[in-house]
């Protein structure tokens, strides 16, 4: 949920493994990462260089994956995840809990393989959804 946001002055963005039709369609983790990290300034949020970068002990960062499945008829279903991670404490113990979501969306989208570029604009609304929560927490 959103109020998981609260109090962190801001998040890295990490991309994972982008899977290979997505790549060769021209999104790959640099591509990704930029519109993820373009939405995310435009809409008021921080975004660190490094998890050393950023100040909080909770050191968040927002966690890009993309699975891309080729169907039969020559299109794809992408799945796409978007997580906030940082470390937590525990309730019942003194632990800590590194790189616990605590925030995520997700979607499954169907596209032609001419369209695979468009991914970027789902991954760009999926960052939408993130700074409305940002905003609503801050």
């Amino acid at each position: 949920g959103g109020t998981t946001l609260l109090g962190l002055p801001g998040v890295e963005v990490i991309v994972e493994t982008v899977p290979g039709a997505l790549h060769r369609a021209g999104l790959t983790q640099a591509v990704v990462r930029g519109v993820v990290e373009q939405a995310l300034r435009e809409g008021g949020v921080v975004v660190f260089a490094s998890q050393a970068a950023n100040p909080s002990a909770s050191k968040a960062y927002l966690d890009m994956r993309m699975t891309a499945l080729a169907l039969p008829d020559g299109s794809y279903a992408v799945a796409l995840q978007m997580h906030a991670r940082q470390t937590v404490s525990s309730l019942v113990t003194e632990s800590k809990i590194v790189n616990a979501a605590t925030w995520d969306t997700g979607r499954l989208v169907s596209v032609a393989a001419t369209e695979l570029p468009r991914v970027a604009d789902e991954i760009r609304e999926m960052a939408a959804e993130f700074v409305a929560d940002w905003k609503a927490a801050h």
